[in-house]
């Protein structure tokens, strides 16, 4: 879940920085089967030319085909 106040500048604030969840990939069940990815695995994305890292999340609220981002 993102925080209210998660923004990229509100980030910055100590008090908010430790509540804030980390980057994550919201796959569907059968995208992650085919990619042989794992819950809890991490991945690496290219977004504006710079490699992200981010954390695995399995859920079939995700539709096939499709791929949730949280920053």
């Amino acid at each position: 879940w993102q925080i209210f106040g998660s923004e990229e500048l509100s980030a910055e604030a100590p008090a908010l920085a430790e509540r804030i969840a980390e980057p994550s990939l919201a796959l569907h069940p059968e995208d992650a089967f085919r990619l042989n990815v794992k819950e809890g695995s991490r991945v690496e994305m290219t977004l504006a030319e710079r490699p992200v890292h981010l954390l695995v999340t399995i859920t079939p609220a995700t539709l096939p085909g499709t791929a949730g981002l949280t920053m």
